[in-house]
């Protein structure tokens, strides 16, 4: 099978950043889009600009492993958002 798109949810927590990285690596061995989406079930996570952050590691990810990455901007606030983002991905990488 291959991956043309994938897309990867964040709160920036350890695990979250494990699983960015394990989809930079699956971006990379398949040459796919990698999006990222900022998600928390808090409304507060501590993060003054998640999507600045977000961006951010977005490139990061991009230059380490020479892929595309996008981050999302558009609030996703719920689950029905995500639904929405995934629609259009091959793999949907979460935390454990």
């Amino acid at each position: 099978m291959h991956l043309y798109s994938i897309l990867a949810i964040t709160d920036f927590s350890t695990q979250a950043e494990h699983a960015l990285d394990r989809a930079a690596r699956l971006a990379e061995a398949h040459q796919a889009k990698l999006r990222l989406v900022y998600f928390t079930e808090f409304a507060t996570h501590g993060f003054l600009n998640p999507g600045g952050r977000l961006a951010q590691r977005a490139r990061q990810l991009a230059r380490r492993h020479d892929i595309t990455v996008e981050a999302v901007t558009r609030p996703c606030n719920s689950i029905r958002d995500i639904v929405k983002e995934a629609g259009s991905a091959d793999l949907l990488v979460v935390d454990e």
